[in-house]
């Protein structure tokens, strides 16, 4: 889409629409539950059940969500580290792929996904993604906060147009003063770059005027950060919207514990009181402050705000016995403690449920890491946070193409691996073992490719060692003493049996290092000189 004259003119004095105003205000909630940001200035005050001075404290220790959106996300690392995807880049567009391995302070493509564009993706999904020149031959994705887009309107992901805030700074990049009657701003279409001027004069009528500058690229260099759209109020939306409510109740909640924890979670020391040894209870001495009991006239050795301090019954023969108990500790109302805990710890169930369709079954106690009860909503979720990444790096990728390669721009195919590996490996592990007896071989193949997928996933040179051991291995599903239950020929039992003698000779760096067809042979080989005796 190209913008004529009169429609760069509208929209660059026109004032954001209501899609815009409300992804701002769903944008402050969003960060407030990711980054705690102006966490204190949404806590209000209860009214009749706190005073200024408990509300202050209350503000001051709140802790907000953000371990808690943490965990609550965790599962969609799964989406970065799954195995199998493709990626397929003309291999002639050299520059294109130079900076996708340093799309931003070093970052390939992937990393800026799973560690910028993800984050954006929660916290500012009516943002978008920019790609911003900086140099003749030299692009940078940038983050454009909701906050400071006018306008735009999407088509899918990618505006036709887009409209930004006033920036601040003149033609020349001179940083404007606070009562000018200029205003400058960015515009963008799929044609063309505009930097827009807009002047106010005596009767504050505006009128507009703009440079043209063509980006050659075809569409408005950006994506919008997520796909999802909320079809009433016409708006980008987080993955976790639905879940914001909820979270912010927990907010409060958590607020009330921590403070009911610093003010009566403490147990508070009480005893009985004695006279002072020095002053013999007149609090002073030779005329002057008792030193010893700071003029009490009592013998306390803890501060008095510290505890409860009780007079001795007057009369013994009441029946009150006084030795030993003669101090102790009053022990804070644990019930009430216990039961906020409680309460949250519900509300952020239902939080994780509702977003994932599923909880974690703890194991031994409540902070051991847990499993899913049902992996089935997990992937089907995960599936769909993985269809919304590969689709804006596909996007993006594009653009950097676009970008240096305007005149012969060849489509990239980007495709995401959907092995998730969510569950544990020894989950898989038990699940290969139960299948052993009755599954074909391709079933446990597939099983046991799993299990080492999960086990090595951070240990690359490990998990391709036994997967090449995997496929060179003898009825790999096989024990030694099955295979020699069978009736097979001599050799065929040896290369089961020697099978492990020969891997450790050559060590795991070394099957690393070779190709599998060679170490097929070499395995040939060996057999064979042990089955002839020609071994050297």
């Amino acid at each position: 889409m190209v913008l004529d004259d009169i429609q760069i003119k509208a929209l660059a004095v026109a004032e954001p629409d209501d899609s815009i105003q409300l992804m701002r205000k769903q944008a402050e909630k969003l960060r407030r539950n990711y980054y705690n940001e102006n966490l204190q200035q949404y806590l209000s005050q209860i009214n009749e059940y706190e005073n200024d001075r408990q509300f202050a404290l209350r503000k001051k220790f709140a802790i907000g969500n953000q371990d808690r959106v943490e965990d609550l996300l965790r599962p969609v690392d799964n989406v970065f580290v799954a195995k199998g995807g493709s990626r397929e880049i003309p291999k002639e567009k050299q520059l294109a792929i130079e900076q996708l391995n340093n799309v931003r302070n070093g970052m390939n493509i992937r990393q800026y996904m799973a560690d910028v564009f993800f984050e954006q993706l929660i916290v500012n999904p009516g943002g978008l993604a920019f790609l911003e020149r900086i140099e003749e031959q030299q692009a940078m994705v940038t983050i454009k906060s909701i906050a400071k887009i006018k306008n735009y309107k999407l088509n899918g992901i990618v505006p036709d147009y887009v409209f930004l805030e006033p920036d601040g700074f003149d033609e020349e990049g001179k940083q404007l003063n606070e009562d000018e009657t200029v205003s400058f701003l960015w515009a963008y279409d799929g044609a063309n770059t505009y930097r827009v001027k807009i002047r106010l004069d005596e009767k504050e009528t505006q009128s507009v005027t703009y440079t043209t500058t063509p980006h050659n690229m075809n569409v408005v260099p950006a994506i919008v950060y997520s796909p999802i759209m909320d079809t009433r109020d016409r708006t980008q939306v987080s993955p976790i919207w639905k879940q914001v409510k909820r979270l912010d109740l927990i907010s409060v909640d958590d607020s009330v514990k921590q403070i009911y924890q610093f003010i009566h979670g403490f147990p508070k020391y009480w005893q009985y009181i004695t006279e002072c040894p020095v002053c013999k209870g007149t609090r002073y001495v030779d005329g002057v402050l008792c030193s010893r009991c700071k003029g009490t006239g009592v013998n306390i050795n803890k501060d008095v705000t510290d505890g409860i301090f009780l007079k001795p019954p007057k009369n013994e023969e009441d029946g009150i016995k006084i030795a030993p108990d003669i101090a102790g500790y009053v022990q804070p109302d644990l019930e009430t403690w216990r039961e906020m805990r409680v309460e949250i710890d519900d509300k952020y169930e239902k939080v994780f449920y509702s977003h994932w369709g599923t909880n974690y079954q703890r194991e031994g106690n409540e902070t051991a890491t847990g499993r899913f009860i049902d992996i089935q909503p997990v992937n089907n979720k995960l599936n769909k946070y993985a269809d919304w990444l590969e689709n804006a790096e596909k996007h993006l990728t594009d653009l950097i193409i676009r970008f240096y390669y305007p005149t012969s721009f060849k489509p990239c195919n980007i495709n995401y691996g959907r092995r998730f590996m969510i569950e544990t490996p020894d989950q898989i592990w038990t699940k290969y073992k139960d299948s052993r007896l009755s599954s074909p071989d391709h079933v446990l193949d597939l099983l046991l490719q799993q299990y080492y997928e999960s086990e090595f996933r951070k240990n690359e040179m490990m998990l391709n060692v036994m997967v090449k051991l995997m496929k060179l291995e003898p009825y790999v599903h096989k024990t030694v003493d099955e295979v020699l239950g069978w009736a097979l020929s001599d050799e065929d039992k040896k290369r089961k049996i020697l099978f492990s003698e020969w891997v450790k000779m050559l060590g795991y760096e070394y099957v690393h290092a070779t190709d599998l067809t060679r170490l097929q042979t070499e395995f040939d080989t060996f057999i064979n000189s042990k089955t002839n005796g020609t071994e050297s």
